[in-house]
């Protein structure tokens, strides 16, 4: 008998996040020194990140109001069909970075996103527009402070308030 592939549905939980303030990062060259033989004159890494908190969750190892910082990055993994249905059926992974950790005051849920790039450069179209944003993502549960992303969804942000 055939076996589907399939996520496990009763794992999925929904983290709802309102964004306030977001940046662009760019980086140029920061493997240069490892890519001393390659002929390519630079590498570039552009990506967007939203810093919020999180208005509501189902997951009962996050907390309401905790800070999140989501990363968007563009891909182009996804215009390969094959290699993503086979290989990759999480978009994105998430983590929680404790304050003792020196890099944040309080606790805080990272999460980085892979998107295609038309979709990269509507988003960062909207914020440059808008400013704010309702983002609601899909994930497992987190077990030992990660976890992995399924689905993101940008919505209207109404009545949210922190």
């Amino acid at each position: 008998m055939v076996r589907q592939k399939g996520r496990n549905t009763k794992n999925r939980h929904r983290y709802v996040v309102s964004v306030m303030d977001w940046y662009v990062n760019v980086s140029f060259n920061d493997y240069d020194f490892i890519r001393l033989i390659d002929g390519e004159e630079f590498e570039e890494s552009i990506y967007v990140v939203l810093e919020g908190r999180i208005t509501s969750t189902t997951s009962k190892k996050c907390k309401r109001y905790m800070q999140a910082k989501v990363s968007i990055h563009s891909s182009d993994v996804w215009y390969n069909k094959e290699m993503l249905r086979d290989e990759q059926h999480t978009i994105g992974k998430m983590e929680i970075v404790k304050a003792y950790s020196c890099l944040e005051k309080e606790d805080t849920l990272y999460i980085r996103v892979s998107v295609p790039m038309k979709s990269y450069e509507n988003i960062r179209d909207y914020l440059t527009y808008k400013g704010k944003a309702l983002i609601s993502l899909i994930g497992t549960e987190l077990n030992w402070r990660k976890g992995e992303i399924y689905t993101l969804e940008f919505g209207k942000l109404s009545n949210v308030s922190l």
